[in-house]
């Protein structure tokens, strides 16, 4: 039996702000719409009057792309629509020394306040700090937490987000955060609604930081808290990687009480081919400070045995009626005229009543007649129900164990794409591709008990960060995302099971159709 579990598409289009006709944004209002990345501040003087027209400009370190503004009538500057990272900061203005501030990191998401404070000299003078800007952001009620790429290579992400929160300071299992459930949080990765649980992943090697909004998300998000992903990007820097992961469970430790014998197991295996870099083509293209590219393919096979403990099966004298293991283990208790209704009942014979009381079975044996054919079919298939192979003779708990094996092989896929069409006006597109197949419960005694999920995710995410003016951003952004699980039950097909292995031939007069 084949069931669709998960064929999700989600087309989401933002403009932000809207760009509606007539209609002008100032400082205050976009800060309440919109949290794009970036810096703010005040420019002043050594008294501490603020400078007007003072040009800022901000360059992306590792990608060399700059975004300038001046600073208005009181002093203030904004720069949005930045991609998270590390930049440097330059003030300049006649009559003042250059003002440069190198190595200030800037997450997703982000407005961090750098002011500056000019000094009078020749403009050709310059004054150097490092990181310098404010490290609490004190400008809005929002509380959330961030994970860097260190962070997320040493919290080993490597599942869907909504998997991982809990890594974070107040969040709990899944997706709970302060006591909040999942209808009060969204995800994203890289613009890309992916709040399905499990059909996405973006793995670890794809992630430049992990971004959590706990409480009062700014107005775009529908609901407080928010996680999203954000996925490398390209520099001006050639970049190349190939790695392999190899662990096999033969070294880890058995289950508690468990003494073996070990299971075989084989090797499993991650491999990693990454790039990134500027486009560059000799003579023809050079993409230094513009454009950009990063890719990432990464195949996974692993197979780990599971110990599967706790089964029940019955015994050989069970299955031949006799019930007398179930009544010394169960300490039960026949009814009697003085208790007809005991606390522990013993079975009885539904069809031999005296007095209104139900009589036990002889020596406690269910008559071979008595018991169904279809039951005995099932009882005398050791095929179907296997014999108790765990434990003294006539144990009534736990008395079958087995180890099973769950596979997984798939595959991750990332590409991104960015480009500065102008100074003003950036373009970035992500594809994500995830396949899977994971074949569960190998090993299984039990007939159709295993199952195949059969994953294959696309997205692609394509976005526009568009300046307009000192007061004014535009972003635009749409995001496409198919996940699609598919479940493959058993071996066995229904009407097999039901008239080869039950003996079931009568269906009431239905037609049993192939492949159920």
């Amino acid at each position: 039996m084949r069931s669709l579990q998960s064929n999700k598409t989600f087309l989401i289009l933002t403009l932000i702000p809207a760009l509606v006709a007539g209609l002008s944004f100032n400082a205050a209002l976009l800060e309440a719409q919109v949290q794009l990345s970036g810096f703010r501040g005040t420019v002043t003087d050594p008294s501490g009057a603020a400078i007007v027209n003072a040009e800022v400009t901000a360059t992306n370190e590792g990608s060399g792309i700059s975004r300038t503004t001046v600073t208005t009538e009181v002093g203030d500057y904004e720069l949005r629509g930045l991609d998270n990272g590390t930049y440097t900061i330059e003030v300049t203005l006649p009559g003042f020394k250059r003002y440069v501030n190198t190595g200030v990191v800037v997450y997703a998401g982000d407005v961090r306040r750098v002011d500056v404070e000019l000094e009078i000299g020749e403009q050709a003078t310059e004054i150097t700090v490092s990181e310098e800007g404010a490290t609490i952001d004190t400008d809005v009620s929002v509380i959330k937490h961030r994970l860097g790429k260190q962070e997320v290579y040493g919290a080993n992400i490597g599942a869907a987000l909504i998997y991982n929160i809990y890594q974070n300071p107040g969040a709990e299992a899944r997706a709970q955060v302060h006591g909040g459930f999942a209808n009060n949080l969204s995800e994203e990765q890289d613009g890309i609604p992916t709040n399905a649980y499990g059909s996405f992943r973006a793995t670890q090697e794809t992630l430049q930081e992990v971004h959590q909004v706990d409480f009062n998300a700014a107005a775009e998000y529908r609901v407080p808290t928010n996680v999203f992903g954000i996925g490398k990007q390209g520099t001006n820097r050639f970049h190349g990687e190939i790695f392999g992961e190899f662990d096999n469970p033969a070294v880890n430790a058995l289950p508690s009480g468990n003494a073996g014998p070990r299971p075989p197991s084989k090797t499993n295996k991650v491999w990693a081919y990454e790039a990134s870099g500027p486009i560059w083509v000799p003579k023809v293209y050079d993409g230094r400070n513009k454009t950009f590219f990063h890719f990432l393919y990464q195949p996974r096979s692993a197979e780990r045995p599971v110990f599967r403990e706790n089964h029940v099966v019955p015994t050989a004298r069970m299955r031949a009626g006799d019930l007398n293991e179930f009544i010394g283990f169960s300490k039960c208790v026949f009814p009697s005229v003085g208790n007809p209704t005991p606390n522990v009942p013993c079975p009885t014979n539904p069809f031999d009543i005296v007095n209104g009381i139900q009589q036990p079975f002889p020596g406690n044996i269910v008559p071979e007649a008595m018991i169904s054919p279809i039951a005995r079919r099932v009882l005398d298939n050791t095929s179907i129900l296997p014999l108790p192979n765990f434990g003294d003779p006539g144990r009534l708990f736990d008395n079958y164990r087995w180890i099973q094996y769950n596979a997984t092989d798939n595959n991750w896929q990332k590409y991104t794409f960015d480009h500065a069409i102008t100074d003003t006006n950036t373009l970035t597109i992500a594809h994500y591709r995830y396949n899977n197949v994971s074949p569960e419960g190998r090993g299984n005694p039990f007939p159709n008990s295993g199952f195949v999920e059969r994953g294959n995710t696309r997205a692609v995410s394509i976005s526009n960060s568009h300046t307009f003016g000192a007061n004014i951003v535009n972003e635009f952004q749409y995001a496409w995302n198919r996940q699609q699980s598919v479940w493959a039950t058993g071996d066995i097909e229904g009407r097999d099971y039901l008239t080869n292995i039950l003996g079931i031939t009568d269906v009431g007069g239905r037609t049993l159709r192939e492949g159920i």
